[in-house]
């Protein structure tokens, strides 16, 4: 047989191993990833804006026209 039987005895295990309970590792876990994938996200996002701005504009001025 293999695992734990107690979840308590798992949390303090896991608490000693990383230094935060399970269910606050899986809190930042997925935070960062989120943010990682709004971040990937939106630098798309800035790269197709960039594309269709012409040369002579800039992106700034794009982000003037579409946030006013």
């Amino acid at each position: 047989k293999i695992g734990m039987n107690s979840t308590g005895y798992f949390r303090q295990c896991f608490k000693d191993e990383f230094g935060v309970s399970p269910s606050d590792y899986l809190k930042q876990f997925t935070s960062q990833l989120l943010h990682h994938r709004l971040k990937q996200r939106s630098a798309v996002i800035q790269r197709h804006i960039r594309s269709q701005v012409p040369a002579h504009h800039s992106f700034e001025l794009l982000v003037h026209r579409i946030t006013c």
